[in-house]
């Protein structure tokens, strides 16, 4: 999957490419790029790593990612590695307009200049899902974060047709699509917050995992709650293995503050080898608090047998 990072007043994003037949009507909003041949790794012979730079009134902007040669039209890919600089006309087309990009390529490394053109038909059908007189800078953000008509069209369907463009852009940025959301509505969280959304999906909360943790019976498990653990590592094969040791009913707020506190299954175990079984939760935090180790309980176990 394609991804373009976008640095914007600060702010990194990163999103899908994809390619469409597009008008261009509007004035073209211009920059400089750099590029270099992808030698490692899974894409290897087959991008560019391709940085844009441009500055608006507003600010600095740059972006860059790995863009597939198949996306980059025109692109004569014998010129890339020529030994003295050969000149190089390509594009990258977009919903919401077409870049085009103008410079040289020797070696491996390229650079140049840079035409972005906004698509007015992608304008015109914006408007109608409630997204008028877009800016320069939020049509050139569209395009680089692949804010296409599909995309809004398919997060209204799934309940969020009132989106602003701050909460659009994360949801670009953060993969947050149809999909996504509708996949958590099917094991009953549905209607949730925006920025919710997005935390989950920053923090790497899939619906395997919130579905998982749903069949444990947990209590009070909220959108906020599955963000904690996630963050906290609190795994189903952690909640799992507490249930195999005794501890069937811990609720959220406890099982993080046991993942904060480093109370292990291994630190269980160890305790119920040093005789200590079925310790309350609350004192196995306790004991991580006051770094109490399982060996030290040993030793004060031994101490008070042989005295």
């Amino acid at each position: 999957m394609l991804a373009f990072s976008v640095l914007v007043a600060g702010s990194l994003l990163s999103t899908d490419a994809i390619a469409h037949e597009l008008s261009q009507d509007a004035d073209p909003i211009r920059g400089t790029w750099t590029a270099s041949t992808v030698v490692k790794g899974k894409k290897a012979g087959t991008a560019l790593h391709l940085v844009l730079s441009r500055r608006s009134e507003k600010g600095n902007w740059q972006n860059g990612d790995y863009v597939p040669f198949d996306e980059l039209a025109d692109l004569d890919r014998g010129a890339l590695n020529s030994s003295a600089p050969t000149t190089a006309q390509f594009s990258l087309v977009r919903e919401a307009g077409t870049f085009a990009f103008n410079g040289t390529f020797a070696e491996g490394e390229g650079g140049g200049t840079f035409r972005f053109s906004p698509s007015q038909a992608f304008a015109d059908e914006m408007k109608r899902w409630g997204y008028s007189r877009l800016s320069d800078d939020e049509h050139y953000s569209m395009a680089t974060l692949n804010v296409t008509t599909g995309f809004v069209k398919g997060l209204a369907e799934a309940g969020y047709d009132d989106l602003d463009k701050d909460d659009l852009f994360a949801f670009a940025v953060h993969d947050v699509d149809a999909a996504f959301v509708q996949s958590f509505a099917a094991i009953g969280f549905d209607d949730l917050p925006a920025d919710k959304l997005v935390a989950m999906s920053i923090h790497d909360v899939t619906p395997e995992f919130a579905g998982a943790m749903k069949e444990y019976g947990l209590r009070g498990l909220t959108a906020g709650k599955l963000i904690s653990m996630s963050i906290h590592d609190v795994t189903p094969d952690f909640v799992s293995g507490l249930e195999s040791r005794g501890y069937s009913s811990v609720g959220t707020d406890k099982l993080i503050a046991m993942k904060i506190h480093d109370v292990s299954l291994e630190m269980i175990d160890d305790l119920a080898e040093a005789g200590y079984e079925n310790v309350p939760v609350d004192k196995l935090i306790q004991l991580q608090i006051h770094d109490v180790a399982p060996s030290d309980v040993r030793r004060m176990r031994k101490a008070v047998s042989d005295s």
